[in-house]
């Protein structure tokens, strides 16, 4: 079957696979777009066979309507069979270019699982991204419900505002309603994640560890896009040989059994050899200048891709650098004085030294410091599966 549980397969992780790499190689396994390109991969082998071999034979019949006499007796039909040869190198050449045009097909797989792997760790971190969103509410939650206790009691002896009980639930409706759709969404994305995969996922998602190592950007050499151009330089170069050759004759080989009305072992047999003659110098010369014109256009994108490629990599190294050390001013700074800040505010609160407002002011920046993290950890590692893509690195 093509669709398969993400449960069973998870029971076979070893110790130095992380889920996030099961998950990869499933998707590489089983992904549609990736099986087409794997097909078209074989159909350019078969087709590389083809252009290396000789073109069929070709069998001719003839019957004389007025048998023609010779000394032997009358001519009354006669069959024949004719092999055309390309001339020396073309088949080798054919075959060639075909080879490389295979290497091009498996360069675009590598593209394609490239993409895939960028779009699976996408979604995975949308939803990490959404588990933090949830574990934010739920905390927030927690902390109105207990508020929402409090207040009622004290508002039922006349010592709370019964505004602020007002303003707790409205924030419990809201956060509820923030739920709802949070989850709704994760549901959108499984079903994006289980596209990419060809298969079903019917057990729970496990995040690994953020790994927050920044990839060495500067060997651009497996990119995809680069190795097409550099194969495509190639593949033009052979083209230019062929058009070269065509200067150069084919050659064909036949043989014609005649029926003189002998015994079939008596009947003569002719032998027939045949040249081209490559005469027609302008259609030849605008071969070699059309192959020579192509080698052209592909020589100077060589270039051009490098250099667009190292800029790429370097602004999503930048970009990288930039959210890493934002994270780490968050999480080593930020967030630990918001707790105290909380934490006091809460006390003061419940203690009427501060009102509703200033408190509910100190949760929601420890909370929007803990968004702000995992939003910035959101965008690392998307911005690393980009730069993965960009450089031909899969996990």
């Amino acid at each position: 079957m093509k669709y398969f549980t993400i449960l069973f397969i998870c029971s076979l992780l070893n110790g130095n696979e992380t889920y996030l790499e099961k998950l990869l190689s499933i998707a590489f396994e089983n992904n549609d777009k990736i099986q087409s390109q794997t097909e078209l991969i074989d159909k350019q082998k078969s087709n590389s066979i083809v252009a290396g071999s000789l073109p069929d034979p070709s069998l001719s019949a003839g019957y004389f309507l007025s048998p023609i006499e010779t000394k032997t007796g009358p001519q009354e039909w006669k069959i024949g069979i004719t092999q055309n040869i390309p001339g020396f190198g073309k088949l080798s050449t054919k075959e060639k270019i075909g080879l490389l045009q295979t290497e091009n097909e498996v360069i675009k797989l590598q593209k394609t699982r490239l993409e895939i792997q960028r779009q699976v760790i996408t979604i995975y971190e949308n939803l990490r991204f959404q588990k933090t969103q949830l574990e934010i509410i739920e905390y927030l939650l927690g902390i109105l419900q207990n508020l929402e206790s409090v207040m009622t009691i004290q508002y039922s002896t006349s010592t709370e505002n019964y505004s602020n009980l007002i303003q707790i639930q409205l924030e419990v409706l809201k956060q509820n309603d923030n739920l709802i759709a949070i989850q709704n969404e994760k549901e959108i994305l499984l079903s994006e994640l289980e596209y990419l995969l060809g298969a079903e996922i019917l057990n729970k998602i496990n995040f690994n560890e953020v790994d927050l190592n920044i990839p060495d950007f500067d060997n651009i050499s497996s990119n995809p896009d680069l190795l097409s151009v550099l194969i495509s330089v190639n593949i033009a170069k052979t083209k230019l040989h062929l058009a070269n050759l065509s200067y150069f004759p084919d050659f064909s080989l036949g043989a014609d059994y005649i029926s003189l009305g002998y015994p079939a072992d008596q009947n003569p047999i002719d032998i027939r050899l045949g040249i081209s003659l490559p005469i027609w110098f302008g259609k030849n010369n605008a071969r070699k200048y059309s192959a020579q014109a192509e080698l052209s256009s592909v020589e100077f994108l060589i270039s051009d891709v490098e250099e667009s490629l190292k800029a790429q990599a370097k602004r999503l190294s930048y970009e990288m650098e930039n959210l890493l050390r934002r994270i780490q001013l968050i999480d080593g700074e930020l967030i630990p004085k918001a707790e105290i800040s909380q934490e006091v505010s809460e006390t003061a609160y419940l203690s009427n030294e501060i009102d509703f407002d200033q408190f509910m002011d100190s949760i929601q920046i420890l909370l929007n410091l803990k968004l702000e993290k995992a939003t910035s950890l959101q965008k690392f590692q998307i911005t690393k599966a980009r730069l993965f893509e960009l450089i031909g690195k899969t996990l």
